[in-house]
């Protein structure tokens, strides 16, 4: 079994070698840097239920359009009997600007 591991890092240890030598070979002739995929931020708000849906649902809607005028898309909403869990996500804003 340990020969299989030392052939796969091998592998990997090869392929990572020559993506090195790609870059280098890309700055050497003076080629723009490849892009990095964008980052991303997140925020987490937890939204408790009351007595009246009515209520409710304006707590949400209102939740939705204030993060929504900021730049952020709900990306994972989860819900249980007492409360609601919405994950928004947005681009990062850029370190080089």
């Amino acid at each position: 079994m340990r020969g299989a591991t030392n052939a796969f890092d091998d592998a990997i240890h090869d392929a990572g070698d020559d993506a090195i030598a790609d870059a280098a070979k890309l700055a050497v002739n003076g080629a723009p840097p490849l892009p990095l995929p964008a980052m991303k931020e997140y925020q987490a708000v937890i939204v408790r239920f009351g007595k009246r849906v009515r209520e409710d649902e304006d707590a949400l809607t209102d939740l939705l359009n204030e993060r929504s005028r900021s730049g952020w898309t709900p990306a994972l909403m989860t819900q249980n009997e007492s409360r609601v869990t919405v994950v928004f996500a947005r681009e990062a804003p850029n370190a080089d600007a």
